[in-house]
């Protein structure tokens, strides 16, 4: 992929280390409160926390979507994916417990998880509808645009609350003994 006319560069939402950084704070205290007061429940919930943190950070600092007419090149957290419109079957916005971000399909080929556009369930991305129709539109040529799909979000947001409260319940059951 190369030239710079008719490119879109994107970056993850600027807004999101008011949420990270905070949630980053809890995963170490939950770690010293696993070692205090002996629980592997809050010292697990802690290290995931902690890692999992850690990982959204490196999405926003090195997160980067360049779109050109002949395909894309994604960086997210140290992974690198390249694709061209011939192998993108369709986009996916995945809704979570915690706000939505977007899949390219390829036909016969994984799923690439793309940097930007995302949002947050706290801190929304403005521009996140306009920036994935701007997306799906990006294919140059004679080539149609690229079908965005909406995935249902009931199932998954209900499994994701139920581990989310059965994990805090743990941890308040295993540091209130």
């Amino acid at each position: 992929m190369s030239g710079t006319s008719g490119a879109l560069r994107l970056r993850p939402n600027g807004r999101s280390p008011l949420i990270v950084v905070p949630v980053l704070v809890t995963g170490p205290a939950l770690l010293l409160v696993g070692w205090t007061q002996p629980s592997a429940t809050a010292s697990l919930l802690g290290f995931g926390m902690t890692i999992y943190t850690l990982r959204n950070l490196l999405i926003l600092y090195q997160g980067r979507l360049e779109v050109w007419p002949d395909g894309l090149v994604n960086q997210l957290a140290g992974q690198r994916a390249e694709a061209t419109w011939e192998q993108a079957d369709r986009l996916l916005v995945i809704r979570t417990l915690f706000g939505r971000y977007v899949q390219l399909e390829e036909r016969g080929g994984p799923r690439v998880s793309l940097a930007a556009p995302r949002t947050g369930l706290l801190v929304h991305t403005p521009r996140f509808d306009a920036v994935l129709n701007d997306l799906s539109r990006m294919p140059g040529g004679s080539r149609r645009p690229v079908p965005v799909h909406r995935t249902v979000p009931l199932p998954a947001i209900m499994v994701q609350g139920v581990l989310v409260l059965s994990v805090v319940g743990a941890v308040v059951v295993a540091v209130l003994r």
